[in-house]
C-alpha cells in the first residue's frame, strides 16, 4: 500500500501545529472558576437604590482573600457589584473603562446611564456564551442617570438581563430573594433597606 507520507519531505504541519498557531494542543476554556466571590445583594429603597455586598474572595474552598471589592464604578452614574469569578470581573471591568473613556472622548454631552451599561454587559455575556466562553459572573448593576428613575438590573453569564425592585447574585439568589419577597415594601426607608442588606449578607455569608 502507498504511504500517507509518499512524496513529502517532512510529516504534516498538522502533527506538529497549524501556521498562525501557537500550539498544537485544542482550544481551550475556562471551565470552571478558581478565585470566586459569592453574594452581592441590591434593593430599591424610597428614592434611591442600595447594593452591598462583602469583601470575600475564595481560592477554591478556601477563604484566601478577606479585602477585596467587588464593586466598581462605571461611568459618572453607574455602580456595579459582581459574583463569580474574579478575573472575568476585571476583563469586564477594563471593558466598562474602554468605554466610558470612549465615551469622554467623543465629548457630545452624553455620558451613559445604568440603562445602557447593564446592556452592554448582557450582550457581552451573551456573546460570550454563544463561543462556549462565558464569562463566569453574576452581576447586579445598579445606578440613577440626572432626573431619570433609579436602576436596579441584574445580568448572569448567560446574558439574562432584567430590572428587579431587589435582586441578589450568587447563595443570597436561593436564601435572600424568596425572603426579601416578604419584607419588601415600595415605600421601604434607606434605614431598613440597609438593615435587611446586612442581615441577609450575613445569612449568605
Amino acid at each position: 500500500s502507498r504511504s500517507h507520507f509518499e512524496g513529502r519531505t517532512s510529516p504534516p504541519a498538522g502533527l506538529a501545529a497549524m501556521p498562525g498557531q501557537y500550539s498544537a494542543d485544542p482550544k481551550q476554556h475556562t471551565l470552571s472558576p478558581i478565585v470566586t466571590g459569592a453574594t452581592v445583594i441590591g434593593i430599591k429603597y424610597n428614592g434611591g437604590v442600595l447594593i452591598a455586598c462583602d469583601t470575600l474572595a475564595c481560592y477554591g474552598g478556601q477563604k484566601r482573600y478577606k479585602d477585596v471589592c467587588r464593586m466598581k464604578q462605571a461611568g459618572e452614574y453607574t455602580l456595579l457589584g459582581a459574583s463569580g469569578e474574579f478575573s472575568d470581573f476585571q476583563y469586564m471591568s477594563k471593558m466598562l473603562d474602554e468605554l466610558d473613556n470612549e465615551d469622554f472622548l467623543n465629548e457630545d454631552g452624553f455620558r451613559m446611564g445604568p440603562h445602557e451599561y447593564s446592556s452592554y454587559i448582557g450582550r457581552v455575556m451573551y456573546n460570550r456564551r454563544s463561543k462556549m466562553n462565558p464569562l463566569y459572573n453574576q452581576f447586579v448593576v445598579v445606578g440613577k442617570k440626572k432626573d431619570g428613575p433609579t436602576q436596579l438590573s441584574f445580568v448572569d453569564h448567560q446574558g439574562t438581563f432584567f430590572n428587579e425592585d431587589f435582586v441578589a447574585t450568587g447563595f443570597g439568589a436561593h436564601l435572600a430573594v424568596p425572603l426579601l419577597r416578604n419584607e419588601w415594601k415600595g415605600d421601604i426607608s434607606l434605614e431598613d433597606a440597609e438593615q435587611l442588606a446586612v442581615k441577609y449578607l450575613q445569612l449568605s455569608f
